[in-house]
């Protein structure tokens, strides 16, 4: 009698080890699954009410997985959007739930190299962490870190057709492993010793990880947002306006949706003044800048440059009162400076706005776009 005790018990252990197992698996529970997608899309949104009643619920079941941990992080990160990476208390805060899941991750995919959920948490969290310390400064951490993103995005392309969050990793790996060297031909020799992508099958991966993608599909649009402003295709000004009138409170996203449509003379519509006073009306600074950095653009695309100037130089002023953050809006204030300056045959002046716009890869855009105006004039 107390053998089949004891063989029942095991058998008891066994089945409750095994249901515990499954119910961790976040794809395999649709409740949990339909509440991360709910999570997902609050944050972006900065519906933090609504993200934090969610949360609740999804710490219930399932606690102590690493998409909780990521999360939790994630929260950290969107509600202080734009990032303040000067900011130490609130990247210990974020790197303190990433190391949670990276942690929980390791844990998971040393007992299963096919625990394809933990490869791909594991990638997420480690490519926060990565572009974190790219932003801080901690040059040889974020190299690190980028080795570890590596390896895990070439295994995920690997098995991709089991599990399709992968989408994303692959295709921004296939697309910018061959725009990056077009762009930037300094850099084809070191490039060469990764493997080629591909630009179209990008393209295609991050259409797919936008329309199904539980945790990065608004991510995949911002990409995607980028990708064809680049190659001027109508589609950025689809995903531009999706942003616009689907995130309002979101002002990152405002801002990087009217860059958007900068590039396909949208600023010409008297429409677009409502969208820019959603970061006029904010009650946070950065925020009222990046407002009036924006109507300085619209006067100046509708030809009122001595209206466009003194918004422009009064935003300038108030960027330099600034503690951090400068660097989100900034480009395109100065790109627009350089076109006035142009415009008013300041050369030197010109020369000195051009210089401070082409600090990033899009302000380097605005300026070669405001070039072909200034040239068709």
């Amino acid at each position: 009698m107390l053998r089949s005790f004891y063989l029942t018990l095991q058998i008891l252990i066994l089945f409750t080890s095994t249901y515990a197992q499954k119910s961790q698996k976040l794809w395999e529970n649709e409740e949990a699954l339909q509440c991360a997608s709910s999570i997902m899309d609050a944050l972006y949104k900065c519906d933090f009410k609504t993200s934090d009643s969610l949360m609740l619920k999804y710490v219930d079941m399932m606690e102590r997985h690493s998409s909780t941990a990521l999360l939790e992080g994630l929260n950290v990160y969107w509600r202080n959007v734009p990032f303040d990476y000067e900011d130490e208390e609130k990247i210990s805060l974020l790197f303190e739930s990433l190391d949670e899941c990276i942690a929980l991750c390791e844990a998971s995919y040393s007992e299963d190299e096919n625990d394809f959920e933990s490869i791909y948490f594991l990638l997420l969290a480690r490519s926060v962490k990565a572009r974190t310390y790219n932003h801080i400064g901690s040059t040889w951490k974020a190299v690190s870190e980028a080795k570890e993103v590596y390896s895990l995005t070439i295994k995920g392309m690997k098995n991709l057709d089991r599990f399709e969050e992968f989408n994303f990793s692959s295709g921004i790996y296939n697309y910018y492993r061959e725009f990056f060297p077009e762009a930037n031909p300094i850099y084809k020799p070191f490039l060469s010793f990764f493997p080629s992508g591909d630009k179209k099958l990008g393209i295609q991966q991050l259409e797919l990880a936008q329309q199904r993608s539980v945790f990065t599909s608004t991510e995949a649009g911002r990409y995607l947002m980028w990708i064809y402003t680049r190659r001027k295709d109508s589609t950025a000004l689809t995903l531009a306006y999706h942003f616009l009138d689907n995130y309002p409170e979101n002002h990152l996203f405002v801002f990087e949706g009217l860059i958007a449509l900068i590039f396909f003379e949208e600023f010409q519509r008297k429409e677009i003044l409502d969208y820019i006073s959603l970061m006029e009306n904010s009650s946070e600074k950065l925020n009222k800048i990046g407002g009036m950095i924006m109507k300085g653009i619209y006067y100046f695309e509708n030809e009122d440059y001595q209206t466009s100037k003194a918004l422009l130089m009064e935003s300038d002023k108030q960027l330099q009162e600034l503690e951090s953050r400068k660097e989100y809006i900034d480009s395109p204030l100065y790109a627009y400076l350089y076109a006035l300056n142009v415009l008013q045959k300041k050369k030197d002046q010109s020369k000195f706005y051009k210089r401070k716009a082409a600090n990033t890869e899009y302000g380097i855009r605005i300026i070669n776009h405001l070039n072909e105006k200034l040239l068709s004039r």
